[in-house]
């Protein structure tokens, strides 16, 4: 009897362990106001082989990978016309 009560624990303990509500906890910088981020400044990841320097259009880009980086990186940039998110289709 013993063994059949800490069986069913033990599952209501596993049971309510795998339906918790997962709650993921984001920390904004609450030092500066949204306002005052600067929106012309272009960051570019460490890693990145590219940088924003102006080009725009998919004639410009000499592969996917870069048209990509542009298409997520960029500001003002003409290479997903359908914006869905994949750059130059017809090119690459």
């Amino acid at each position: 009897m013993i063994k059949i009560l800490l069986i069913i624990a033990l599952l209501g303990f596993y049971w309510n362990y795998e339906h918790q509500e997962k709650t993921v906890t984001v920390d904004f910088d609450s030092t500066v106001a949204p306002h005052e981020q600067p929106t012309t400044a272009i960051t570019t990841p460490l890693y990145s082989n590219y940088e924003c320097d102006g080009r725009t259009l998919c004639s410009q880009m000499n592969s996917y990978e870069e048209a990509k980086f542009f298409l997520d990186n960029c500001p003002d940039n003409r290479m997903d016309g359908d914006h869905d998110g994949i750059p130059c289709e017809k090119q690459f």
